[in-house]
């Protein structure tokens, strides 16, 4: 149902639109065609929130970008859409329990 599938349809605007370098309560909000109250009260029924979702997605493109590819910590900081490195890795952090470049070593 409808239900069971914000959170999907959440997560894959919030991937585009750290495309375009938008990511943000709001921008999702409308993206989907909701309030950003509305947006929030049925991912709250979920047992989540736009903002966890967005930093859930954020970690997730980074962890991918440490994987696939050579783009440095900067890089991949600038990509998912964080003011910078320092921002970056503290939000990294506090979702992984290592660094940035701690996860990518242990990757290897």
């Amino acid at each position: 149902g409808e239900e069971l599938d914000i959170a999907i349809l959440a997560r894959r605007e919030i991937v585009r639109g750290m495309a375009q370098g938008i990511v943000g309560v709001d921008a999702v909000a409308s993206a989907l065609g909701l309030s950003r109250r509305t947006l929030n009260r049925r991912l709250a029924e979920r047992g989540t929130s736009i903002r966890d979702l967005i930093a859930e997605v954020r970690v997730q493109v980074a962890q991918q970008l440490m994987r696939d590819t050579d783009l440095t910590i900067a890089d991949i900081a600038v990509t998912t859409c964080y003011s910078d490195v320092a921002a970056f890795s503290r939000a990294f952090s506090a979702r992984t329990g290592v660094s940035p470049a701690a996860w990518r070593s242990a990757q290897a």
